[in-house]
């Protein structure tokens, strides 16, 4: 996603960019060094906030993004296999890394079509359960990175979730939940690699006066107090579809005032990961 800035600042931006990347290039890199510091012996990553299988994956994304595919991301990858698929959420991500290095996931991909829920066209969380809107999402996801051809799926899929979209814009885990900033964001990003039809572009932009509504004082995002991977996700949600630099800018601000002296984000490889893939977007990545 490119980045989007308000003209009248443009100018500005280029009279303090030198410094700036400067001090963003040095950001990425303690960052890095955080993540290689703390890695296992078998090459996962410890999930404070989420499951170390989570943890890893974002992770390897991270140093797949920047280019970093050594021996430590094999080893991760490598410990990534030995996890069991045991519900969309990680099948998702499985097929997803499986695509990225050039390894079959017919398997894995035949799974997760076994357990799309014809009624609701979504996916649940496991057999036998019905349409969720986090695994929904998680799986078009997946069918993207793999370039899944039955179109049809994908829409009908879409369909759904568009479906349960709530009147003030935003998304909850399953449809008629209370709507959040970690599910809006996520979804809206999902929604943003397909071919923008007018109903999706409609969704996407409701989603996007939700996450601006929804801004806390202190320039991030999540329930109080803001948390680094809930505004990690609503900046890469925001970043193609709005113009309000100040938005923008204020989310930038308090990533940026939030990395720990370690290099870190709340000595966390997830939010620490996030965190990073989120500088990438903000630098042009």
């Amino acid at each position: 996603m490119k980045k989007v800035f308000l003209v009248s600042v443009i100018i500005f931006i280029l009279s303090v960019i030198g410094n700036k990347a400067l001090a963003i290039s040095q950001t990425e890199l303690n960052g890095l060094n955080y993540l290689s510091a703390i890695q296992n012996p078998d090459g996962s990553w410890n999930g404070n906030i989420t499951t170390d299988f989570y943890s890893t994956f974002t992770v390897l994304d991270t140093l797949r993004i920047f280019n970093k595919v050594d021996s430590r991301y094999q080893i991760g990858f490598q410990w990534t296999q030995t996890y069991p698929p045991e519900n969309v959420d990680y099948l998702t991500k499985r097929i997803i890394l499986l695509s990225q290095n050039n390894t079959s996931f017919t398997n894995e991909l035949n799974i997760l079509l076994s357990l799309h829920d014809i009624d609701s066209a979504g996916w649940g969380l496991k057999e036998t359960f019905t349409g969720e809107v986090v695994d929904t999402f998680l799986a078009l996801q997946a069918l993207k990175a793999v370039n899944y051809f039955d179109q049809n799926v994908i829409s009908n899929a879409i369909s759904y979730l568009l479906s349960t979209q709530n009147p003030g814009g935003g998304f909850g885990f399953y449809s008629g939940d209370v709507s959040n900033v970690y599910m809006t964001a996520l979804v809206s990003m999902t929604l943003q690699q397909f071919p923008q039809t007018t109903s999706i572009a409609t969704a996407i932009n409701k989603a996007t006066s939700y996450l601006i509504a929804h801004q806390n004082v202190d320039g991030g995002f999540g329930f109080s107090p803001s948390t680094v991977y809930e505004t990690a996700f609503a900046y890469i949600a925001l970043v193609g579809e709005t113009t309000d630099n100040t938005v923008l800018g204020n989310a930038v601000n308090y990533l940026l005032s939030t990395q720990s002296p370690d290099g870190s984000w709340n000595q966390d490889p997830y939010s620490t990961a996030l965190a990073k893939i989120f500088l990438d977007k903000r630098w042009g990545g």
